[in-house]
């Protein structure tokens, strides 16, 4: 069985900025020290992954105690055409900060990083295109299509 996300982590970046790494470190003192070293050092050297971190504590405190793949996998299969934009955001942001963190901890190598990245941009575009089909449909814009024409791509 694949190791979780938090037991895998074998390096970390140094921060940059002190604050949003001690803060982040803080709000994981939960976390053992090579995740806390993690998270602080990522947040220390980007805001935006430690606006994520914060604003995704719950999710990501699961997240670490699962295989990174595991999660990886049920974040991108989470948007859906019905509710395209607000899915595909919260794929994002999720994914973002799963697969910098298992970048930049030494959990996943160069190939996995982008084939994860590959599979995030594929589901988004799969998502996106049904959702603007689905639209293109119910206007009555593609004549002779059925809503179940939407998902097989019209």
């Amino acid at each position: 069985m694949a190791r979780a996300l938090g037991e895998s982590v074998t390096r970390a970046p140094r921060p940059h900025a002190p604050a949003p790494a001690a803060e982040v470190a803080a709000l994981f003192a939960d976390q053992p020290a090579p995740v806390r070293d993690l998270l602080g050092g990522a947040a220390g050297c980007s805001g935006y992954l430690g606006w994520l971190m914060r604003a995704e504590a719950d999710w990501l405190r699961a997240a670490l105690a699962a295989p990174a793949e595991t999660t990886l996998a049920e974040v991108i299969a989470a948007p859906t055409p019905a509710d395209a934009g607000p899915s595909l955001r919260l794929a994002k942001r999720r994914a973002a900060l799963l697969i910098a963190l298992a970048d930049l901890g030494g959990v996943w190598d160069l190939d996995a990083v982008t084939a994860a990245l590959t599979a995030l941009a594929d589901r988004a575009v799969q998502v996106a295109l049904t959702a603007a089909l689905g639209e293109e449909i119910a206007r009555g814009r593609l004549p002779g299509c059925g809503p179940e024409e939407a998902a097989g791509g019209a």
